[in-house]
């Protein structure tokens, strides 16, 4: 179709070849990108007196043989030799000054003056423009347009002048000589003009070139095409256009020019033009005639959705035509640029209610079609969510309705599958999905294998199917000519570990998509491809500077771009819809407002969703890119799309972003039959992990899958958890280690024993020396039985010199006396041999042992020796802080070597301590109360002062009595509440010691701080106060009237401070508190008023199942030691059920509850 152009007030008719060309000039030159190139043909162009003539290059060559012959014309028809070769024999015979003289003469600068077309390419706004014309009509045009060029004739002016210039490459009228014209020029030029020949290869690499006033038999064109081509070879991306007017343009010389690199725009095309002076005059009309230029749009606004009733297929059929205008036009960008999502908001705002108005045209199945086809464009385009419920049944009716679908509307349909494939994936249809690849599969005609083969993989890849994608890959034909899906099955090659097959797709792409834009320009389609063929190959080899995307390719396509613009929509603050009450600044005023907000999808859905499927369209769907928006994203789907948010976190294999996305929070939106289908689908992978050999789906089962479904246990069935607990010591220790901590507290006792004897026999334990698999803490509650050879491993290791083996032995033993799994034979024998082991061995380990089985006679001499001697090793230093942590470390070392023997201290050895204990408190109190600028990122000095205050906390007061004579206590107090100011633990310690005559701290005074800690902001506060409250208690049991003040604030508060509450509840009833009626009946009260108002409390989703949880743990202790109590009214202990609390953890405090409960009553 011819372009009718109107240019001033004539009307041209412009080939569509040359005008995709012209308004690709246009368009780098608004963005300062186009360079003109201009040879001796323009100098024509000059306003010169009628006797005045410009030599062409045919009658210089004239001159030089009339020079050579004189009027010897059969010598001058014999001479065959060019222009350039003539000049360099004048030069040989008559010298230099001749020849530029004659020069002078053939062009006779003086006697000129710019015409209309110098002045004309002077108004627009090139880049630069490079000349070999000697003479000055481009400066003095400048300088008649005001316009501000900047003359460079030589390397020094190059290299201060800025841009814009007119670079004179061959010397300049009347004194930058000598003028460029002999063969020795020619050769030696680049040698000695390097700047210059460095210049304009910047400028072909960097910018689009125009040439003008070039013709075949130009040697200046002829050289620096030559040069360049040697100088920047394949590197060249912008194109390069000579714009000339030549009838009967043969196809061999357009060949050789595009070997060259050079496009042709030969205005001869345009059969309104008649010769060179107006094919420039058009061209740089064009140009400058801006309004000519008419970008595309995709705008479809939301009122082109309204359709008048009764008039639905009318209106329908007139939005089709708009619709497919917008899709014929488009540029071709494989993704869409940012500046253009805008133009397609009727995809999303439109999307939710259009499907009934397809219904009122009930039988026009053709254009139900063409719409749907349409409207799919426009989705799939702008990466807009399709799953609305309407558009799949819809699509399916439509085709199933179609019988004899012509060629067009068999493309439509194959295109509507295609969508329909991608939903399918993501909804894990797997029927539907199948259903879907065969019909694509059975026309491959029309349907690109590699595009059904990449759903495929991509469906396979979160399937975690790895045989399936290595079966797609071997089915998927590299096909070179399409570059979509050569990026695509590249990325799927690099995901799989196979860099190199994937290089050679990508670099054979590079090279053509790069040679692309010398032959067809900045075609939309090739550039976006470049752009993510760039991107992948940065994937491959980060360090090669040759895979950067250029400037002149950053039109809002590139990932950055494309990231930069989803972040911010994400991220912009959007109104809280609804009505609202705004104070008015007048005082006492109000007034209502009402945010309505758009239809279609929500911020917090869209711009994620898009962000996928951007990713997904270019390749890049098997990498992160961006790790904060990446989590971004999928903490937000996981409200929306649980089953998508699951994908896409499995599919990356980072642990950290398991670990810190799949939270409470999240999981509480799934409920416990679709985390059963979730685990039956991916347990199997657990369970074969030592079978697995592709590297990267070891890597996502290692680093992704057994974390995710380590929480998914949290909400699955009991057995579901149990059959995960025993697959997963499978796994190296480090995994097992953080997991398996966790995982038991989502089983009961009953589960739990079965893994027991699995851990202890078969792997590795966790001890303070080694990494090993972590054994459930108080085994006192288990029962379970023990082998012959778990003990003969026991006898062996312990024996050991290894400290390894000897920590893992003692462990087990450990954990088999405290339990009830040993008959009392074998318990003998493991006393006997520990007894045996610690009478040779000489550690720490077999200092604790004393405490695990008490010494016999022989033993006490032995254990009141260790005991002194830890008291000397405690006492003998000085523990001053200067500048080394070194000294702290050693107080805390030795504290702990005290704490092994503290139920064995004589009173003198307590208060021995206790004076040393002094010293380094007062001795180091600059060191409490100053402020340690690292302690905001490294915890700092407190962390050590905090470690140490916990030692001694505990001593002082499990030997209060002992110390209540000292005679220093009063200073040691004083110190302690010094400290405490500046927010050390400290609180048990003040009240051991609040009533004592003479210190600062009276009862009453410290019940009222414990009352305000007790509700602190800050949790390490409340922590230590509940601690200070169960020390007053075991010191008097005068604690009725802080339970009180507790219970009276907790009818209040609903916020994660009843925690510590509970947990202070908890503690007094384990310990035997000897609670009355009033004490019974405020803790059910506090139950039930969890139970019943819990989701309206002020609590995130992690905190409430905290709440819920140590609830749960109080009512499971109530409901034993308040069974048999008779109360004046009956009580109640409610408790969250398994379906109630949501978590297995939650409901399992309650028997957590019950069974410490019967400990304390057993005992």
């Amino acid at each position: 179709m011819i372009n009718k152009t109107t240019i001033g007030m004539n009307s041209i008719s412009i080939p569509p070849s040359l005008t995709s060309k012209l308004e690709q000039i246009k368009q780098y030159m608004s963005k300062g990108r186009v360079t003109a190139f201009v040879g001796a043909g323009f100098s024509l162009n000059a306003e010169m007196p009628s006797h005045v003539q410009m030599k062409t290059w045919a009658q210089l060559r004239d001159d030089f043989l009339t020079k050579l012959y004189g009027n010897d014309e059969e010598a001058k028809n014999k001479d065959q030799n060019d222009v350039v070769q003539l000049a360099s024999l004048i030069d040989a015979e008559f010298k230099r000054n001749e020849l530029d003289e004659i020069l002078e003469a053939a062009l006779p600068d003086k006697l000129i003056r710019p015409g209309v077309l110098h002045r004309k390419l002077m108004k627009l706004p090139w880049r630069d423009i490079l000349t070999t014309n000697y003479d000055t009509l481009l400066e003095r045009a400048a300088e008649e347009e005001v316009q501000k060029y900047q003359l460079v004739t030589n390397k020094e002016t190059l290299l201060y002048q800025p841009s814009p210039r007119i670079i004179k490459l061959h010397g300049s009228f009347p004194n930058i000589r000598p003028y460029i014209m002999t063969k020795e020029d020619y050769r030696r030029y680049p040698l000695e003009h390097p700047e210059m020949v460095n210049t304009a290869r910047q400028a072909f690499l960097e910018s689009l070139i125009c040439l003008i006033g070039f013709s075949g038999d130009d040697p200046n064109f002829q050289s620096w095409l030559g040069w360049l081509r040697d100088v920047i070879g394949k590197e060249r991306i912008c194109p390069t256009y000579l714009v000339t007017y030549k009838q009967g343009y043969h196809d061999a010389e357009k060949s050789l020019m595009a070997k060259l690199g050079i496009d042709i725009i030969n205005l001869a095309e345009i059969p309104e033009l008649k010769d060179f002076k107006q094919a420039y005059d058009f061209f740089l009309n064009y140009l400058l005639d801006s309004g000519n230029s008419s970008e595309w749009s995709g705008t479809i606004y939301t009122w082109d959705y309204h359709f008048d009733k009764g008039e639905e297929e009318k209106d329908i059929d007139t939005l089709v035509k708009k619709m497919s205008v917008i899709r014929k036009t488009y540029p071709g960008w494989i993704v869409l640029p940012t500046k253009y999502y805008d133009q397609f908001k009727d995809a999303n705002e439109c999307i939710m209610f259009i499907g009934k108005y397809i219904d009122k045209v009930s039988e026009e199945w053709h254009l139900k079609l063409h719409f749907l086809y349409e409207l799919d464009w426009r989705l799939s385009i702008s990466c807009t969510p399709k799953n609305i419920e309407w558009y799949v049944p819809k699509i399916n009716e439509v085709i199933k309705h179609i019988d004899s679908p012509n060629a067009e509307e068999r493309e439509m349909i194959n295109a509507l599958r295609i969508s329909l494939l991608q939903i399918y994936r993501l909804e894990h249809n797997k029927e539907k999905f199948g259903e879907i690849c065969d019909l694509l599969l059975a026309d491959m005609v029309n349907v690109p294998v590699g595009c059904v083969k990449y759903q495929q993989i991509l469906f396979a890849q979160v399937t975690l199917d790895y045989k399936k994608i290595q079966q797609c890959l071997s089915e998927w034909p590299t096909d070179y000519g399409d570059y979509l899906d050569c990026i695509h099955k590249a990325s799927v090659l690099i995901m799989m570990g196979n860099p190199r097959d994937a290089f050679d797709i990508l670099e054979k792409c590079r090279l053509t998509l790069s040679k692309s834009w010398v032959h067809q320009g900045n075609d939309a389609y090739n550039s976006s491809c470049l752009v993510y063929v760039l991107e992948l190959l940065k994937y491959i080899d980060t360090n090669h500077t040759d895979y950067e995307i250029p400037k002149h390719l950053r039109l809002g396509y590139t990932l950055d771009e494309q990231n930069d613009y989803c972040c911010k929509k994400a991220y912009e603050k959007h109104p809280e819809y609804g009505k609202k009450v705004v104070h008015n600044f007048k005082l006492g005023s109000y007034s209502n407002s009402w945010e309505m907000g758009g239809s279609g999808f929500v911020i917090d859905y869209l711009y994620p969703q898009r962000w996928f499927a951007i990713k997904e369209m270019v390749g890049l769907s098997f990498f992160i890119v961006d790790e904060k928006f990446f989590q971004h994203c999928i903490d937000n789907m996981f409200a929306y799309d649980w089953r998508f948010a699951w994908d896409k976190l499995l599919v990356v294999g980072n642990t950290t972003f398991a670990k810190e996305t799949l939270t409470r929070s999240r999981l509480s939106l799934i409920s416990k039959e679709e985390a059963n289908q979730y685990f039956d689908e991916y347990i199997e992978y657990i369970d074969m992990y030592g079978e697995v050999l592709n590297a990267r789906q070891k890597g996502v089962i290692h680093y992704s899958l057994v974390h995710m479904l380590g929480r998914l246990c949290s909400v699955v069935s009991e057995d579901r958890v149990l059959h995960y607990a025993k697959s997963l010591l499978k796994f190296d220790v480090r995994t097992v280690s953080e997991i398996l901590n966790f995982i038991y507290d989502f089983l009961p006792k009953d589960k739990i024993s079965l893994l027991i004897p699995i851990a202890l026999t078969n792997y590795d334990v966790k001890t303070p020396y080694i990494y090993g698999v972590p054994l459930p803490p108080n085994p006192e509650r288990f029962s379970f039985s023990v082998d012959s050879s778990l003990l003969a491993k026991i006898r062996e290791d312990i024996s050991s010199n290894d400290i390894n083996r000897q920590s893992e032995a003692y462990e087990r033993c450990v954990f088999l006396c405290k339990s009830k799994a040993l008959s009392e034979e074998d318990r003998k024998d493991l006393e006997s041999l520990i007894r045996m082991w610690r009478a040779s061995k000489d550690s720490s380990l077999t200092h604790y042992s004393y405490n695990l089985i008490k010494p016999n006679t022989e033993e006490l001499q032995r254990l009141n020796e260790l005991t002194q001697m830890s008291v000397d090793n405690f006492c003998k230093e000085d523990y001053i802080y200067e500048s080394s942590s070194d000294i702290l470390s050693l107080c805390i070392s030795n504290l702990e070597e005290i704490s092994i023997y503290n139920n064995r201290l004589t009173e003198e050895q307590v208060n021995r301590i206790f004076n040393k204990i002094i010293d380094v408190i007062h001795d180091n109190l600059a060191a409490f109360t100053g402020e340690n600028e690292y302690e905001m990122f490294f915890g700092g000095l407190r962390t050590f002062l905090n470690d140490i205050m916990d030692y001694i906390s505990k001593f002082v007061c499990s030997h209060r009595d002992d110390i209540l004579g000292n005679k220093y206590l009063g200073l040691f107090v004083s110190d302690i509440k010094t400290i405490s100011d500046k927010g050390y633990r400290c609180l048990p310690i003040l009240v051991c010691f609040s009533h004592i005559k003479g210190t600062l701290l009276m009862p009453d005074e410290m019940k009222e701080i414990l009352k305000k800690s007790l509700f602190s902001k800050e949790a390490s506060m409340r922590g230590q106060t509940t601690s200070a409250i169960f020390v007053a208690w075991e010191i008097n049991g005068d604690i009725c009237d802080l339970l009180n003040h507790m219970f009276s604030v907790l009818k209040i508060i609903q916020d994660v401070r009843i925690v510590d509450c509970l947990m202070l509840i908890k503690a007094l009833m384990l310990k035997g508190f000897d609670a009355d009626f009033d004490f019974s009946s405020k803790v059910s009260h506090l139950l039930t008023q969890i139970y019943e108002n819990i989701n309206d409390f002020d609590l995130d989703a992690d905190e409430k199942v905290e709440v819920c949880y140590h609830a749960n743990f109080v009512a499971g202790i109530a409901s034993i030691i308040y069974k048999d109590v008779q109360f004046p009214i009956n009580l109640t202990f409610p408790y969250f059920d398994s379906k109630e609390s949501g978590f297995n953890d939650v409901y399992l405090g309650y028997e957590r509850g019950i069974e410490e409960a019967m400990d304390l009553k057993g005992k």
